[in-house]
């Protein structure tokens, strides 16, 4: 609803004003009633510049993408920019011997450039390859008895050594990790087989224990020849493949058995 009214004068930029409108396209009476100002770009108030303690420098309020005074983040400011509130993060320190390499180092900063003092009060090495060097204890090599290659403590991926394993192991590593077995006659050739070792060199037990075929082809000749009708749960046992990689196969269309694609 429009009604008559006079402009008034902004008292910041002397310029003549009148009512705006809200977002419903009605104008705000009530706002232009007690308005002195013309928009919140003169929105000034009396204040007292402060001197940055980084650089010295003196500095107001800033202003935001729409012309706008930052009143709030002027009163807690205590820095003229980001750069001079990363540099003033600091405090008075003294360097650290390292326990491993008797280098003395600082703290470091993180991603946005602050200093990570909580670290550098419990840091006792300049770096995670000291701290892994330092785990070190003298030991003595153990002999595989598979192999008789001579072995000692592994190191995880932070450098550390690896002591409980290295204490309660016998073997150099997992290829070594062999069970008394006996070996299996083939149920299409009449071979006779042991279990096979997979990519890492390591025996395939779970597979061994239940494969009644010595290879793929066997299986499927054996198949063949009895003329029997599987199921996925039959296939997994008698092929030693997980149930869920046979189910998979046969939602893809491939082979149950060999995981190829049917001719």
């Amino acid at each position: 609803m429009k009604r008559l009214y006079e402009e008034k004068k902004c008292t910041a930029c002397g310029k003549m004003f009148g009512p705006k409108r809200n977002g419903d396209g009605r104008y705000g009476w009530g706002a232009f009633d007690r308005a002195e100002l013309c928009g919140q770009a003169c929105l000034v108030r009396p204040y007292e510049e402060k001197k940055c303690p980084a650089c010295g420098k003196m500095f107001g309020p800033k202003r935001d993408g729409r012309g706008n005074y930052m009143w709030r983040s002027f009163d807690r400011a205590k820095w003229c920019s980001h750069a001079c509130s990363y540099a003033s993060a600091t405090r008075p320190y003294e360097e650290k011997p390292c326990l491993n390499c008797g280098k003395m180092f600082g703290p470091k900063r993180d991603g946005r450039g602050n200093y990570m003092w909580r670290s550098f009060d419990r840091a006792k090495w300049c770096s995670h390859a000291c701290h892994g060097a330092s785990l070190a204890r003298p030991y003595e090599e153990k002999k595989c008895p598979a192999c008789g290659k001579m072995f000692g403590p592994k190191r995880r991926g932070n450098g550390c050594y690896q002591w409980g394993d290295f204490n309660e192991g016998k073997l150099c590593g997992r290829a070594c990790s062999v069970r008394p077995y006996e070996e299996k006659k083939c149920a299409a050739c009449g071979k006779m087989f042991g279990p096979k070792r997979g990519g890492d060199g390591c025996y395939t037990w779970r597979s061994f224990d239940r494969q009644k075929s010595c290879s793929y082809a066997c299986i499927t000749t054996h198949l063949a020849i009895h003329g029997v009708l599987l199921t996925c749960a039959e296939i997994a046992r008698v092929t030693g493949v997980h149930y869920d990689s046979v189910r998979r196969r046969v939602r893809d269309g491939l082979n149950p058995l060999t995981g190829k694609k049917s001719a």
